[in-house]
């Protein structure tokens, strides 16, 4: 199970005797489960480029989770067991998967018998076109995202993107309403910050707020925050002179008005938890 993972993914790290670790030993052994699990049921694969990827793509990947994973232990930046296990099972629930699926795939080759597992496999994100946001064949920050939740893996067909679709509000909505699919919105600031919502409710332009529980904010880079609903307010999506994502209508948390200029990111409201 989830839990029983977490514990061997932290026994495997700290060799059952020290009490406190660095956040990246434990991403590492993680990022390198979750790529090698691929990597298991892929009959071209090619070893030397596969140590070459490792190895270049490591630092980016990682980065984001460990800060995250640092915030939750004490000043030196050191984690304990319990401290782990908590910050996984609220920012990064997929994981303790890293490991169940490399063991998977390792003794079944990817056969996968769904009704049989107890853990959602770990998926890297697939993208059907190039992103200038996510570069390359693996796209390194695509791991964290994929470890936040899991319906994050898997195949992504892009609705929208500035590089393909122009700036334009309209554009924006022709190309997203009605789709009923999950949807993951990834924003990049002029800072160089990337954060986001992911939704599964049908998109559909309204005055009012709609959605549900299902869907969440989030903080890609520089560190990665998971934001799930509080349960008080259900301000999840706006869609009209706009688009936005909790507060109120007059400012929501996340903002990108029909201009497509002055985007607003807040750190507080009453739909999803602060941060």
């Amino acid at each position: 199970g989830h839990k029983e993972a977490l514990k061997i993914i932290w026994l495997c790290c700290s060799a059952g005797v020290d009490n406190e670790l660095e956040p990246s030993r434990i991403v590492d052994l993680c990022f390198r489960l979750g790529f090698s699990s691929e990597v298991l049921v892929s009959p071209d694969a090619d070893a030397h480029g596969i140590v070459a990827r490792l190895e270049s793509e490591h630092d980016s990947a990682c980065e984001s989770l460990e800060k995250s994973l640092a915030a939750a232990g004490n000043m030196y930046g050191m984690v304990t067991k319990q401290q782990f296990m908590e910050w996984a099972e609220l920012t990064a629930p997929q994981l303790s998967s890293t490991l169940s699926t490399f063991m998977h795939n390792l003794l079944f080759h990817g056969k996968w018998t769904k009704h049989r597992l107890n853990f959602v496999p770990f998926e890297y994100p697939k993208l059907d076109q190039k992103s200038d946001i996510f570069e390359g064949v693996h796209p390194p920050n695509l791991f964290a995202l994929a470890c936040a939740s899991p319906h994050l893996g898997g195949k992504w067909h892009n609705l929208y993107s500035f590089e393909f679709h122009g700036h334009s509000m309209n554009r924006l909505q022709y190309s997203i309403l009605g789709y009923s699919g999950p949807t993951v919105v990834v924003i990049k600031t002029e800072g160089g910050h990337i954060l986001g919502a992911f939704t599964t409710s049908k998109w559909k332009r309204s005055k009012d707020f709609y959605g549900d529980t299902n869907g969440f904010i989030f903080q890609l880079y520089p560190t990665l925050s998971v934001f799930s609903p509080t349960g008080i307010e259900s301000n999840f999506i706006k869609l009209h002179d706009g688009l936005g994502f909790g507060g109120t209508k007059d400012m929501p948390r996340i903002f990108i008005p029909a201009s497509m200029e002055v985007c607003n990111a807040g750190v507080m409201d009453k739909t999803f938890r602060e941060g």
